[in-house]
């Protein structure tokens, strides 16, 4: 699997401000990465727009947070898809199947897995995300 400091480097120009170094679980890094690919291609692709630069990439409410500080709908709609693909994947080992969320304090996106036996995970509520929202999955236009 795929490292933060491994992406950084693989993206140096969206990674010129250090504060935007990925804060978020290793499950959820091939998304992160997945996501600066699609915008650095075509940021070099496209003659009239800026470099894309990552001010901050976080976990939140049990969500992929990515902010950037320029972009175009493009951009932002490559960046939407990915957060919703993380509301349905591990952020600690990435897997997409019977992922749930932790409730009744800080909001995580962890499979039962991981949920039964991490020590940073057990003991929280936890539910699968088909109980708590139905089986929705996301549509998406570009491949996560």
């Amino acid at each position: 699997m795929i490292k933060a400091d491994e992406i950084v480097k693989k993206y140096p120009k969206i990674f010129v401000n250090r504060w935007g170094y990925p804060s978020v679980g290793n499950g959820w890094l091939p998304i992160v990465d997945k996501i600066c690919e699609k915008i650095q291609n075509y940021v070099d692709d496209t003659a009239n727009i800026e470099q894309v630069v990552v001010s901050q990439i976080k976990e939140k409410f049990a969500s992929l947070c990515y902010y950037i500080e320029s972009g175009d709908n493009y951009v932002y709609d490559v960046i939407r898809e990915g957060e919703k693909v993380s509301r349905y994947t591990c952020e600690c080992c990435g897997t997409k199947e019977n992922v749930g969320r932790t409730y009744n304090g800080w909001s995580l996106t962890i499979c039962d897995n991981c949920h039964k036996t991490v020590d940073y995970y057990k003991g929280r509520d936890w539910k699968l995300n088909t109980e708590q929202y139905g089986d929705i999955k996301p549509t998406l236009k570009h491949n996560f």
